[in-house]
């Protein structure tokens, strides 16, 4: 014969759990202390979020970027410079450092994009383009952060290729407003530094690829373009 399972009576004695014990054992001013300090460092964090958004990284800072390695081998460093050249007719016209085209927006965001929208589009893995480019996210890390996903696509593919394309105009019409720009050409070149110097010194300077915008709306251009 089963009986029923008696419950002891007047209530049952909970252990304090951690946060309970670290109310009793710390002070209340000190507790009150820890946590602005706590909300303190959200505050900061939350503030350097929106001057890297306005104006660009701020340093020192909470949060400070990875600083990827230099590629440091044999006494030398190969560091990607890019140039910018406005063509008219097939004459170069202007040419300039890529973060004169993209002064406009916050300096430490120049080189990445540079090099999501206009990197020279090569297979080579050895390739400087290839060593220097973002490591890759799970599809669990783009899932979770969708604005990811699409800012790693192609932005010179349908709809986008447009966009650049008026942008460009635009840039061309302010830094080279006596022309009629017709391409742009940006160029990445492999420029070495020859660390034993004092400073360091340039020792070689190879071309690394090159991305060509036509800027004409002609179906020979987009041909062109979209052979590349």
């Amino acid at each position: 014969m089963m009986t029923a399972e008696r419950k002891p009576a007047g209530p049952v004695a909970v252990e304090p759990g951690p946060s309970a014990e670290w109310e009793q054992q710390v002070p209340c001013s000190r507790r009150k202390r820890v946590r602005r300090v706590f909300a303190g460092c959200v505050f900061l964090l939350l503030g350097q979020y929106g001057l890297m958004f306005f104006v660009g990284e701020p340093y020192p800072a909470l949060k400070l970027p990875p600083f990827g390695g230099s590629g440091y081998e044999g006494h030398e460093v190969s560091i990607p410079k890019v140039t910018v050249n406005f063509l008219s007719s097939g004459q170069v016209v202007h040419s300039c450092p890529h973060y004169t085209l993209l002064d406009r927006l916050p300096r430490s965001y120049h080189r990445d994009i540079a090099r999501n929208v206009f990197s020279p589009r090569v297979q080579d893995e050895d390739s400087l383009w290839h060593k220097n480019r973002p490591r890759p996210k799970s599809p669990v890390f783009f899932q979770l952060f969708p604005g990811f996903h699409r800012a790693n696509r192609d932005h010179l593919a349908g709809k986008n290729l447009a966009a650049v394309q008026a942008w460009l105009k635009q840039r061309a019409e302010k830094l080279v407003p006596e022309y009629t720009v017709d391409t742009v050409v940006v160029r990445w070149n492999a420029v070495t530094y020859d660390m034993r110097c004092k400073p360091p010194a340039v020792s070689g300077e190879n071309l690394a690829g090159e991305l060509t915008i036509p800027l004409e709306e002609t179906a020979d251009a987009r041909a062109r373009f979209a052979s590349r």
